[in-house]
């Protein structure tokens, strides 16, 4: 069964649906959901990527845009902001697809049994994701974002100019930046240890 989501026609002004996103009026966002449903669908297909995962690509398409458009100076480059929500649903998905690969595929019989040590190992490699994620919750945006780019998410950096993953514009720049948030990172690990 599918439910009308009241108040569309009033979205279709192109100047209200952007300032209505950026105030992050749930109505719009359910438009701008609605909209690209079919073609996220579509594209988890293409990648061969679980449906379940179409709210999730969904959502954090609609996280990325509300963001974006609340950045100062944002214009967009396209007529429509339902074009620019689906490139970055598009990004999403390719994100989502790039993790699926590094997770491997092996089915539960073809899996080595967990021993003491893999179980260690784990518990490691757990409490240093947390602390890796406190790590980059104190640094907080934009530097947040960058390390994460490039270092948990694999993204090269044309890549993160080109989409506009961030507000820097040249490989350059994004670089230099970079590198002021590492030296900061690392000196908050160095207290916190």
């Amino acid at each position: 069964m599918h439910f009308f989501r009241a108040g569309k026609s009033s979205f279709a002004d192109e100047d209200f649906l952007l300032n209505e996103i950026q105030k992050g009026d749930s109505k719009a966002i359910l438009f701008l959901q609605d909209k690209a449903s079919g073609f996220t669908k579509t594209l988890l297909e293409q990648y061969k990527l679980p449906e379940h995962l179409k709210s999730e690509v969904l959502n954090d398409a609609c996280i990325i845009v509300i963001k974006k458009v609340r950045e100062p100076g944002f214009a967009l480059l396209s007529a429509k902001l339902s074009t620019y929500f689906i490139e970055i649903v598009k990004n999403v998905v390719l994100n989502k697809s790039r993790g699926r690969q590094f997770a491997g595929n092996e089915s539960l019989e073809n899996q080595h049994h967990l021993s003491d040590h893999s179980v260690e190992e784990y518990y490691l490699r757990k409490e240093n994701i947390e602390l890796i994620n406190r790590l980059l919750n104190d640094i907080a945006l934009p530097c947040s974002a960058i390390i994460r780019l490039k270092y948990l998410d694999g993204y090269a950096d044309d890549e993160v100019v080109q989409q506009q993953l961030v507000s820097y514009s040249t490989v350059e720049s994004l670089r230099v930046k970079r590198s002021d948030c590492m030296k900061k990172l690392k000196d908050m690990a160095k207290k916190m240890l």
